[in-house]
């Protein structure tokens, strides 16, 4: 599991696919054909022609982290790699569909072959004229290649806050652990199952109150009091991996996510001569889970739940016009920013 993230990852970062592993074995070789000749695909039970000589075997399977690995791809690299050899049809003796604890590949064994009749080979039927492959036809994709969505929802900060600090402090952590959150994606999927996300999230948490006081966290003098206007602010972006699994009916599509990205921290309590404005960014993680109902080809609706977590060690402290840089001590930490997020909202798919 940790060489196939390993290697995902590169495949991601790199924004290069990783490719299947592809072995020939040649008993005999003719002249490679043109890039657009047709390769007819033949198998089991169907009657092979007389006269026909077996070239090879050829194997195309996962390579370990393969993403443009469906179907009709995988089956692309098989004819592929018997024109090279002079092939003009293949015998399909194994056929690995993806699994949920296995590969998300379809996977393809078979025998190279040359048929005596070019004629079979360009129409691509297998024996009986009235019997055309199966693996000639192989279906396409069944679900939209791109997804976008915009979200909307509520979410809260579950980090505890820290019992040493003093009753007006307390009160302005409390006040602000629910707040409303947003989020923009763009998806790409290499197969139906398997695809990455840009996802942008951002939450804002506010109140206001009509008199307070804040004093300082260590000595308790009062620093200021009256009217008091405080938000924390949150924004996140980052790539994801998706993984994808789709209802009977290609209605319902469920989605899994998780990744790395940068995340934006910002913390103000404003009175009316007094201001305090803390602000810093950090690495940080997020998973989410979700489902969608699609309601035409273009169109649908989603739900999601997902968990940023992240913490602020460093950053900027602006206290009245006057910045100052911070950095946590070992005893205290950093400031935890982990937040829980429900989002409901529109997608948009182009296959």
């Amino acid at each position: 599991m940790k060489q196939f993230l390993l290697i995902s990852s590169l495949c991601i970062l790199t924004f290069s696919a990783c490719s299947p592993r592809i072995g020939t074995s040649v008993m005999k070789s003719y002249p490679a054909l043109d890039a657009d000749a047709q390769v007819a695909v033949y198998t089991p039970s169907q009657p092979i022609p007389d006269g026909t000589e077996v070239l090879g075997t050829v194997v195309v399977a996962d390579g370990g982290a393969t993403v443009h690995c469906d179907s009709l791809t995988m089956m692309n690299h098989v004819q592929t790699e018997a024109k090279k050899i002079g092939g003009n049809a293949v015998l399909i003796t194994e056929h690995r569909r993806p699994s949920l604890f296995g590969s998300n590949c379809h996977q393809f064994k078979g025998a190279i072959l040359r048929l005596a009749d070019p004629d079979a080979a360009a129409t691509g039927v297998a024996g009986d004229s009235s019997a055309a492959s199966y693996y000639a036809t192989l279906p396409r994709r069944q679900l939209p290649r791109w997804n976008f969505g915009a979200d909307a929802g509520i979410g809260w900060r579950i980090n505890k806050i820290a019992p040493s600090l003093n009753a007006g402090w307390k009160k302005h952590y409390n006040s602000l652990r629910f707040g409303v959150s947003w989020n923009l994606h763009g998806n790409y999927f290499f197969t139906d199952e398997l695809g990455i996300r840009l996802l942008y999230q951002g939450s804002r948490a506010a109140y206001s109150s009509e008199m307070a006081t804040l004093t300082n966290k260590e000595t308790g003098d009062l620093i200021a009091s009256g009217k008091q206007n405080s938000h924390i602010l949150t924004q996140y972006v980052g790539p994801s991996f998706v993984m994808r699994a789709a209802g009977p009916k290609k209605k319902w599509l469920f989605d899994a996510s998780f990744g790395v990205g940068y995340l934006y921290w910002e913390d103000e309590i404003r009175f009316p001569h007094y201001f305090i404005t803390m602000s810093g960014g950090a690495v940080a993680f997020q998973s989410s889970m979700g489902v969608e109902y699609r309601w035409d080809a273009r169109w649908g609706a989603g739900f999601n739940l997902s968990a940023i977590s992240g913490v602020i060690n460093s950053g900027t402290r602006n206290e009245n016009g006057r910045t100052t840089s911070f950095t946590s001590d070992g005893e205290n930490g950093g400031e935890g920013v982990g937040r829980i997020e429900m989002l409901i909202g529109l997608r948009y798919y182009i296959k």
